[in-house]
């Protein structure tokens, strides 16, 4: 209180519209990660070794990334909701012809770690910009 700061109101709507967009696009990486990991393989090569894990660790960094920098208490519910998604996406895989990994989960894991990570990180930055769009 001493130091002079304005408090900002972070519930503008401009932060409501941010923070729509942030779940549309976490609703919409989903959706396409579900369609990717429970299709049939398409014929051709597969990917091999470090390419599917990265693979897998940037569609979970997609997933949890819009929803954390558009409002970081999200992590609270979008990490425990990603990792149970990663693992039973890993559970059900072998229901749909494809194989189910161990290296795979923990690779979606660190695509949900390193995505909260910069989603925080990323997250004054935005702030400071919709404020100053606001003005």
């Amino acid at each position: 209180m001493g130091q002079g700061r304005r408090v900002q109101n972070t519930n503008g709507p401009v932060a409501r519209h941010l923070a729509r967009i942030g779940i549309i696009l976490a609703a919409l990486a989903t959706l396409a990660t579900l369609y990717a990991t429970l299709s049939p393989r398409p014929p051709g090569p597969e990917l091999q070794g470090q390419a599917d894990k990265l693979a897998h660790f940037a569609a979970f960094l997609i997933i949890v990334f819009p929803a954390i920098v558009t409002r970081p208490r999200r992590w609270r519910w979008v990490v425990p909701g990603a990792i149970a998604l990663g693992g039973l996406i890993e559970l059900i895989q072998p229901s749909f012809g494809r194989h189910a990994e161990w290296m795979d989960f923990w690779a979606n894991n660190a695509g949900i770690l390193a995505g909260a990570l910069a989603g925080a990180a990323l997250h004054p930055p935005l702030r400071r910009w919709q404020m100053r769009r606001r003005a």
